[in-house]
C-alpha cells in the first residue's frame, strides 16, 4: 500500500470482526476491510471530479448493514458520531423530511454513510510521505493539483475502476463491493477557529448575521465536531468526532443489484455544557418502513446506542413502534457548571419480521377444508382451497396467535381463539358467512396461545386450553345444551401457562388428551362415554420435552394413536398405542430426525394406517418421512425443496382427500407457503405463496 494510515492524522480501525490487519512496506499498520453498499456519490460534490487540493477522489457509500451483520460487526461498534456529522450534506431531502421537529443543527438525523477516498499522486498532504510513483499508475483526467498545477495521476480510472474497458463504469445507486484500508480521519475542526468560537459563544443566529447562511452552516458543522470532541484533540485516536473512511480503496466490484431490506437511520445530538445550566437539544422524527411484504409481517425495529452517548445527560430517549415504522424523540442537556456535553448517538434499524403464525387446519366430511391463522395485524383469518384470506367477523387477537378450527358436521366449521381480553371466543359457519364471535364462560387464558378443538361425534364439540396459571381446562357443547358447559380443570392437570394441549378422537365419542407437564414429561388423560369422568393423568415415560411444547397426535385407524414430539435435545421422537398393547411403546427417534427443541412436528394419516410426518430441520429445510403397514418401517427423510425456514417455525399438514397431502409453514422471509403431493405426482409441488 502506497499511502497507509500515518497514526497521527489517520488511525487504523482495530478489533473489527471480518477485517484483516496487515503491515505496509513502511511497517505502518493497515486494516483491510471489505464493505458492501450502494454508491451515493462519485467525485467531489462541489466540482463533480477529484479533490484538486490533496489530490483525492471522493466516493460516498451507503453501507449495507446486513453485510456488517454477516461479518459480525455491530452498528454501534462500526459507526462513529463523526460519520453522521461529516456526511450530513449527502442526506437526501426525503430523509431530512422525516424530522418533524428539532432544536437546532446540533441534532443531526442521518444515514449509514461512509466516505471513500482514492489517493492520487503527487501528494500535497505529506503526513504519509511522498513515495515514488508506481509504474502502473498512469491514468490522468481533468483533476489538476491546485498547489502545483500538475495533473494528478491515479492508480486507475476513478470513474471506471474495472480494468476491462468494456466493463461498466461506476454510477450512483449501484450496489458495489469495495476493499481497502479502513481508518478514521481527523475531524477537521480546527479550521476557522475564530468563527467557531464566535458561533459557540453567541449562537447560530448571530453567526448567520455575521457570516451569512451558507458559511454559518459550515461553521456549525465545525462547532458540532468541537462539542463532540469535548476535551479530546483533533489527533486523538478515540475522538468521537473522527469519521470512518476507506482510504484508499484497492478494489471496486460492481455486484448484482440488491434491494434494501430495511431502513437504517442515525441520530447524533450534542448539547453544550454551561456555567449555570447546559443547553438543551431535542429531535423528533417519524420513519416509515419499506413497503410491507405481506399481511404476515410486523414492523421490526431495533435501537443501537453507542458508547459515545453520555447516558446521564439524556433526558428523553423514546422509540415508539407504529404499524408502519417508528417515532423517535430524544432530548439531551449539557451539564453545569461546564461539565460534560449532552452527547447522544444511536443507530435505528426498521424492517419487517414475519409473525410465523400458529397455523391450524380442519377437513370436513364433505371434502372441504379450512386453514386458520392470525395475521400481522392481529386479524383472525380463514381460507379454503382457492379463496383469499377472509377475516372472521372482525376478530382481532395477538398477531400470529392460534385460531383453532374443527368440523363437527359436513361443511360446518367452528373456530376458537384466546382473545386479547384473555377470554375464549368462538365463531362458526355452516358453509356460508361466518357468525360470532361468542364468548365462552369466563376463563383467564393467555392471548394467542394454542387452543385445541375437536369433534368426537357429529355436532359435539370439546375445547381444551391451558389457562394463565397453566391449568388444563376443558369446555364442551352439543345441540341439546342451552349453552357451553362451564370450564373445568381436568384432574388437576397442569402445564406451562398457555402451553399446548392436544387431543384426538380414536373412535366415536372417545377422547385422548396429551400435554407436556411442568416437569418436562409427557402425560395423557382419557375420556369415554361409559366413564364417570376423565381418567389420568398417566405419564408416558422415556422422553423429556420443554414444558408446554406441542405434541402431535394422530389416530391412523380405530383405536390406534401415534404421538410425535421434539424433545429437549431437538430429537424427533415417536411412540404409539393400541388396545392390543400392554402399554405405550418405548419412545424412539424417527430416522435420526432433528429440529429445534420443542418445535412443532406435523403428522397426518392420508389413508388408514399410513403416516406422513413433517418437520423443519436445523438447516431450515422442510423434511418429510413416511410409514406404512408394509414394510412397517419408516422411510425418509426427504427434503421438500424450495423453501428455507427457521427451525422453530410452526408447521401443519393435512389430507384434504384420500392419499393427498398439503403441508403449510412460513418461510424465513415471513411468507406463508404451501406444498402439495398426490400419488399421481412425480414429486412434491413447488412451494407457493398463500399470502
Amino acid at each position: 500500500m502506497l499511502f497507509p494510515p500515518d497514526g497521527y492524522k489517520w488511525f487504523v480501525r482495530k478489533n473489527l470482526p471480518g477485517t484483516q490487519t496487515l503491515f505496509a512496506p513502511n511497517w505502518k499498520q493497515v486494516c483491510i476491510a471489505e464493505l458492501r453498499g450502494w454508491l451515493r456519490a462519485i467525485g467531489d460534490p462541489n466540482g463533480g471530479g477529484g479533490n484538486a487540493k490533496d489530490p483525492d477522489w471522493l466516493y460516498v457509500l451507503e453501507v449495507d448493514v446486513a453485510w456488517l451483520d454477516s461479518l459480525g460487526i455491530s452498528l454501534e461498534a462500526f459507526f462513529l458520531p463523526g460519520d453522521i456529522v461529516e456526511n450530513q450534506r449527502y442526506i437526501s431531502a426525503a430523509v431530512n423530511g422525516e424530522v418533524t421537529q428539532r432544536s437546532s443543527g446540533r441534532a443531526i438525523w442521518g444515514e449509514p454513510l461512509l466516505k471513500i477516498e482514492l489517493d492520487g499522486w503527487q501528494r500535497t498532504d505529506l503526513e504519509r510521505g511522498q513515495p515514488a510513483k508506481p509504474s502502473t499508475w498512469t491514468f490522468t483526467n481533468e483533476c489538476v493539483i491546485s498547489k502545483t498545477n500538475v495533473t494528478a495521476i491515479w492508480p486507475y480510472d476513478p470513474r471506471h475502476p474495472d480494468p476491462n474497458p468494456s466493463g461498466p463504469a461506476l454510477t450512483v445507486g449501484q450496489y458495489v463491493q469495495v476493499i481497502g484500508s479502513l481508518c478514521t480521519d481527523e475531524p477537521h475542526m480546527l479550521d476557522g477557529q475564530t468563527e467557531t468560537e464566535y458561533l459557540l459563544t453567541f449562537g447560530y443566529a448571530a453567526a448567520v448575521s455575521m457570516y451569512g447562511q451558507v458559511h454559518a452552516d459550515e461553521i456549525q458543522v465545525r462547532a458540532v465536531k468541537r462539542l463532540w470532541s469535548g476535551a479530546m484533540g483533533e489527533y486523538d485516536e478515540l475522538n468521537p468526532a473522527r469519521y470512518n473512511e476507506i482510504h484508499p480503496p484497492d478494489y471496486f466490484g460492481i455486484l448484482p443489484p440488491k434491494d434494501r431490506g430495511e431502513v437504517v437511520r442515525a441520530l447524533a445530538i450534542t448539547a453544550k455544557a454551561g456555567f449555570t445550566s447546559g443547553d438543551t437539544e431535542e429531535l423528533y422524527a417519524e420513519v416509515q418502513a419499506l413497503p410491507r411484504p405481506s399481511r404476515w409481517h410486523l414492523v421490526s425495529a431495533a435501537k443501537h446506542i453507542s458508547a459515545a452517548t453520555v447516558a446521564s445527560n439524556v433526558k428523553v430517549d423514546e422509540m415508539t413502534v407504529t404499524a408502519t415504522g417508528i417515532k423517535v424523540h430524544v432530548r439531551t442537556q449539557g451539564s453545569a457548571p461546564y461539565g460534560l456535553n449532552g452527547n447522544y448517538f444511536a443507530m435505528y434499524r426498521i424492517g419487517w419480521r414475519g409473525v410465523a403464525p400458529r397455523l391450524n387446519a380442519a377437513v370436513s366430511t364433505n371434502g372441504t377444508h379450512r386453514i386458520t391463522a392470525t395475521d400481522g395485524d392481529g386479524k383472525t383469518v380463514v381460507r379454503d382451497a382457492s379463496s383469499a384470506w377472509l377475516q372472521i367477523q372482525q376478530g382481532v387477537q395477538f398477531p400470529g396467535g392460534a385460531v383453532a378450527v374443527t368440523s363437527r358436521n359436513a361443511g360446518y366449521y367452528d373456530a376458537f381463539v384466546v382473545g386479547n381480553d384473555h377470554l375464549v371466543h368462538t365463531a362458526a359457519t355452516s358453509g356460508a358467512a361466518w357468525a360470532g364471535w361468542w364468548t365462552l364462560p369466563t376463563l383467564n387464558g393467555v392471548p394467542g396461545s394454542p387452543i385445541t378443538a375437536i369433534s368426537r361425534s357429529k355436532d359435539h364439540l370439546d375445547v381444551f386450553v391451558a389457562d394463565g396459571s397453566g391449568r388444563i381446562m376443558t369446555g364442551s357443547w352439543e345441540p341439546s345444551f342451552t349453552g357451553w358447559h362451564a370450564w373445568s380443570q381436568i384432574n388437576n392437570g397442569v402445564t406451562a401457562p398457555g402451553g399446548a394441549v392436544t387431543a384426538v378422537s380414536r373412535r366415536t365419542d372417545f377422547l385422548d388428551l396429551f400435554t407436556v407437564g411442568t416437569d418436562g414429561h409427557v402425560y395423557t388423560a382419557a375420556w369415554s362415554p361409559s366413564a364417570t369422568g376423565w381418567g389420568g393423568w398417566w405419564q408416558i415415560s422415556g422422553v423429556t420435552v420443554p414444558p408446554g411444547s406441542p405434541i402431535t397426535c394422530v389416530s391412523r385407524s380405530t383405536d390406534k394413536i401415534d404421538l410425535f414430539v421434539s424433545d429437549a435435545q431437538g430429537r424427533l421422537m415417536t411412540t404409539s398405542w393400541s388396545p392390543a398393547a400392554a402399554a405405550w411403546a418405548p419412545w424412539s427417534q424417527v430416522l435420526g430426525g432433528m429440529t429445534a427443541p420443542g418445535a412443532q412436528v406435523a403428522a397426518v394419516s392420508r389413508r388408514a394406517d399410513f403416516l406422513d410426518v413433517f418437520h423443519i430441520g436445523n438447516d431450515g429445510k422442510v423434511y418429510t418421512g413416511a410409514w406404512s403397514p408394509s414394510p412397517g418401517t419408516w422411510g425418509g427423510w426427504w427434503a421438500i425443496p424450495g423453501i428455507v425456514c427457521n427451525a422453530s417455525t410452526p408447521i401443519i399438514a393435512f389430507s384434504p382427500q384420500l392419499d393427498q397431502l398439503v403441508v403449510v409453514t412460513s418461510s424465513r422471509e415471513g411468507n406463508v407457503m404451501s406444498a402439495t403431493w398426490a400419488p399421481s405426482m412425480s414429486a412434491w409441488s413447488p412451494w407457493s405463496l398463500i399470502n
